[in-house]
């Protein structure tokens, strides 16, 4: 393409210019598009939790997802029970464990003394419902050892559950425990809690042991329940995801109407060999649940 006498760039050149500018507008128009489609995804992405989506509460990580505002509405209604619902309130019992009678010390008139020996013309009654004071209860088991008319010596068998020279009792770990998994304590907060409410120094170290001991003793209790699960008619199955040691996991569920099986894994689901409780394979659930 020839150019103009002056030097400038003639109309071809300037044609041929703008076409290439357009291909390559045209080109990044298309690039741009492809980057801005591929950022609403991923932001859409990032925004899913669980309350928003089908995402499992697993998924969440350590970050909780944002409150969802309600969408209730004022009914207009007044609060509190409508007419005639019965609520529940405390009331007095007609034997309580213990009485306290309080006589008047002067007339609140001439402040003339008044005791015990007054002339008792009307009593109020009054209820305190509270708890009884708790301390530690210390029970020593003697366990002697006598001698036969024929030489042999025999030692007494101590209670059972009795095995140490000095050992805490059920209840108390049954309190502890039930701080530490029904109340969602921690073992430290369980053991400084139990110290708090019974004056007993114990250790996160000692609820982990309580901890140990129960799960011995529930062993034959989890195949009973897994026993008389199999044998019911009809099973309910599910799951929902859980935090476990700061990981995600699953806490399956399997119930009859009188039974409830929970056991923690950390999948969801899979093949026959992952379906398993306690260790052992089974086959139930879609591979959520093992029940054998």
């Amino acid at each position: 393409m020839p150019s103009s006498p002056s030097g400038a760039p003639s109309y071809d050149e300037l044609a041929a210019l703008a076409r290439d500018q357009a291909a390559v507008i045209e080109l990044q128009e298309g690039h741009i598009a492809a980057l801005r489609a591929r950022v609403l995804a991923l932001e859409a992405g990032r925004a899913k939790n669980s309350g928003n989506s089908s995402k499992p509460p697993s998924s969440d990580g350590l970050a909780k997802p944002p409150r969802k505002k309600s969408l209730r509405k004022r009914s207009g209604r007044a609060p509190g029970g409508k007419d005639g619902y019965k609520g529940a309130t405390l009331e007095r019992v007609a034997d309580p464990d213990r009485t306290q009678t309080h006589y008047p010390v002067e007339c609140s008139r001439c402040r003339a003394g008044l005791g015990e020996g007054a002339e008792v013309v009307a009593v109020q009654r009054r209820q305190v419902f509270d708890l009884p004071v708790v301390e530690l209860e210390v029970v020593e088991h003697r366990l002697v050892k006598a001698r036969c008319a024929c030489g042999a010596e025999t030692l007494a068998k101590a209670p059972l559950g009795v095995n140490a020279p000095a050992q805490y009792g059920p209840r108390l770990r049954s309190a502890a425990l039930y701080l530490y998994q029904a109340q969602f304590c921690s073992k430290l907060r369980a053991a400084q809690a139990v110290g708090d409410l019974f004056g007993v120094a114990i250790s996160d170290g000692s609820v982990a042991n309580f901890q140990a001991l129960a799960d011995e003793e529930l062993d034959g209790f989890t195949a009973e329940v897994k026993r008389a699960a199999r044998g019911a008619g009809v099973l309910g199955a599910d799951e929902t995801g859980v935090r476990l040691y700061g990981r995600g996991a699953w806490l399956h569920v399997v119930r009859t109407d009188a039974l409830t099986l929970l056991e923690v894994n950390a999948r969801r689901r899979g093949d026959a060999g992952d379906r398993r409780v306690g260790g052992v394979p089974g086959d139930f659930g879609q591979g959520r649940f093992g029940l054998v």
